[in-house]
């Protein structure tokens, strides 16, 4: 699923399931001023606030190597750190 079809999918259940138009439930936010060029509410719109508002700095997690060759891996499939000595437990690669 994209951003795009994800937002979509999102506003289709707040707004048209039957449960929660009980709610009166409504998008009301107005349109983001870096995204004014195109029509709101729109794919084109929706674009836009997917590029203005998706960051890799907001989650700061990464990946690391496992395997059981301390020279090709970073953890074993017990997570024990191998070679990599200045590791912590505060590394967040393992998650």
């Amino acid at each position: 699923m994209s951003f795009k079809s994800g937002i979509k999918f999102i506003l289709r259940v707040v707004e048209e399931t039957a449960a929660l138009k009980t709610l009166n439930i409504t998008y009301a936010a107005t349109p983001d001023p870096a995204c004014t060029a195109f029509t709101f509410r729109s794919d084109e719109y929706w674009k836009c606030i997917v590029v203005q508002h998706t960051h890799g700095w907001i989650h700061m997690v990464g990946t690391c190597a496992m395997g059981s060759d301390a020279s090709a891996s970073v953890v074993d499939s017990q997570l024990r750190y191998g070679r990599i000595w200045f590791l912590n437990d505060n590394c967040k690669c393992i998650y």
